[in-house]
């Protein structure tokens, strides 16, 4: 079945945002009295939108305005805290690891929720966007985790880990190579 737009909705869909604002706005007051509802409607937009579109029509600065949003809208770029990068290597120093092949590829087992609670603990409230952006700023890369067997329960598997960590503080300090190697002592 072919579904076709009238006029009206055809020529709203090619308007940008602040236009559809405006046009909402002024059709709302030739409406009169409920306008701002049947336009909200008809045009399957918020009723604060029109409303908006409204305030635009009668305010003449926001109406000669050549903007679309407002100054400062939108989502905020990494640059306008740099405190966030100065936390950002204490943060991952214990949780990196990276390709022994190509030393530029490394990743980290924080998750992003991880690192908004991190940031959080030190009084920084930050987003999972503003993280992604300072994972890529940094080199940090994705890495999917791939589970190729049954892995069993270990008795003092996390004493395990806490000495691989401390060893790797030792050769770190000694200026000697660490290298982390994942394998499965069955496979021939």
């Amino acid at each position: 079945m072919l579904f076709m737009l009238s006029p009206e909705l055809l020529f709203y869909s090619m308007l940008d945002e602040k236009q559809k604002r405006l046009y909402a706005g002024l059709k709302a007051l030739t409406l009169g009295y409920h306008g701002v509802s049947q336009v909200a409607a008809e045009l399957a937009i918020h009723a604060h939108t029109v409303r908006l579109g409204q305030k635009e029509l009668s305010s003449p600065t926001l109406l000669a305005s050549a903007k679309v949003r407002k100054a400062g809208g939108g989502r905020k770029k990494i640059e306008s805290e740099p405190k966030i990068s100065a936390f950002f290597d204490d943060l991952v120093k214990d949780n990196t690891a990276g390709s022994p092949m190509d030393g530029r590829i490394r990743w980290t087992d924080i998750s992003l929720s991880g690192f908004v609670k991190l940031y959080d603990q030190l009084g920084i409230k930050l987003t999972r966007f503003i993280i992604k952006q300072l994972l890529k700023q940094q080199g940090y890369v994705k890495r999917k985790m791939s589970k190729n067997g049954i892995i069993k329960e270990v008795a003092h598997r996390n004493e395990q880990f806490e000495y691989i960590a401390s060893k790797k503080k030792e050769f770190i300090a000694r200026n000697l190579p660490v290298l982390s190697c994942v394998g499965s002592p069955n496979r021939h």
